[in-house]
């Protein structure tokens, strides 16, 4: 829980600090224009980097690509696809050493290795909030919908394990509807580009069926935080 706390300080006192109040109100798509795009595209090519954590495990490394163009002054709308992937170990202790040095040693032996890919393709729309016209800052809310696929492996390192029956029932490929809201704000790095902090929340409970009409269920909610690069006019 105090997780989300934490996410949720971030993205408000990033969302204060971005406003001013005092200036003439322009959009992400104005302000386009004001940097170079002019007579042609008002598209936009984003690419992000940042960490997803699901509730139901610890967080991993998520990767995505957005491509859309800018619908008017306030809205923009795109395509994006995500990557993420988690690797767990099974471990077991072989023994513990202490005839080498006064700290003893432990030596482990891995079991096998346990992957969750996750991979979902969402239709997004943006909405950029007006701020003053000289402000570098460009806050943005949004929100994404579309489906998931998701796959989960294992390695088994140890043939003992493999062929002594162990079974791994959660393996196979998860799919189902995806959601997410997120917001956050950007900054201009030069006439066509520009760096942006967000905040996610994302809604994901992908399912495969089993025998007796049973199905297994992979709870991606959580929380995510990333940094993405504009590239505007492509």
């Amino acid at each position: 829980m105090y997780k989300r706390f934490i996410y949720l300080a971030i993205f408000t006192g990033l969302f204060l600090a971005m406003l001013s109040p005092n200036a003439d109100a322009e959009s992400e798509y104005n302000l386009g224009s004001r940097l170079g795009i002019v007579g042609g595209t008002n598209a936009y090519t984003i690419f992000k980097v940042g960490m997803l954590d699901p509730e139901a495990t610890s967080g991993g490394l998520l990767l995505g690509l957005e491509s859309g163009t800018a619908v008017d002054e306030v809205v923009s709308a795109g395509l994006e696809v995500d990557f993420w992937r988690k690797v767990f170990e099974k471990k077991i202790t072989v023994g513990v050493d202490t005839s080498v040095i006064q700290i003893p040693t432990t030596t482990a032996k891995v079991l096998y290795k346990h992957s969750v890919y996750y991979v979902p393709l969402l239709a997004t729309l943006r909405f950029s909030i007006p701020v003053g016209i000289d402000s570098p800052f460009s806050p943005f809310l949004g929100v994404s919908g579309g489906y998931t696929f998701s796959y989960i492996s294992y390695d088994f390192k140890d043939d003992d394990i493999e062929e002594g029956g162990v079974t791994a029932p959660d393996k196979g490929w998860y799919t189902g509807w995806n959601w997410r809201i997120f917001g956050g704000a950007g900054m201009a790095l030069g006439s066509m580009s520009r760096v942006n902090l967000g905040l996610m929340y994302n809604g994901a409970k992908p399912s495969k069926s089993e025998d007796n009409n049973i199905e297994r269920e992979l709870n991606l909610n959580g929380f995510g935080i990333y940094v993405s690069i504009s590239l505007l006019g492509i």
